[in-house]
């Protein structure tokens, strides 16, 4: 008898442990509501720093000139970067942050950086079309 009572514990601690692991598994992939909280605040930083960014690019004195020489209505850029939407502008930062290393010389304005300022001009204007 107590050899079958202790095939039993046995064999039901066997089928216990992978159950164990499981839900263990799962417990570690549980999202708590301050973590959720954190998501939502980080995502928000997030979005709100590439606003900025977009923000700083087009009140460069440099941008609103090659954008004059390109022909470019910096009102219509401005009109069409509001409109954009925060994946939109979070996919324009990798760009706008490249722009703005170009143009950290200040005094050292190559024809490169004309045509880095111009690309992403129009690429707002297309985006928002």
């Amino acid at each position: 008898m107590d050899m079958r009572k202790g095939l039993v514990v046995g064999a039901l601690a066997g089928l216990a442990l992978p159950l164990a692991d499981g839900v263990a598994a799962q417990e570690s992939g549980v999202i708590t509501r301050e973590g959720l909280d954190e998501m939502v605040e980080e995502r928000a930083r997030s979005i709100a720093g590439a606003r900025a960014a977009l923000e700083r690019f087009l009140d460069r004195a440099d941008v609103r000139e090659a954008a004059d020489g390109a022909g470019l209505d910096m009102e219509r850029v401005r009109s069409a970067a509001g409109a954009l939407s925060d994946s939109e502008v979070e996919e324009l930062r990798p760009h706008l942050d490249r722009a703005e290393d170009a143009l950290a010389g200040g005094d050292t304005f190559v024809v490169s950086s004309t045509a880095i300022i111009i690309g992403l001009l129009i690429i707002i204007l297309i985006i928002v079309a």
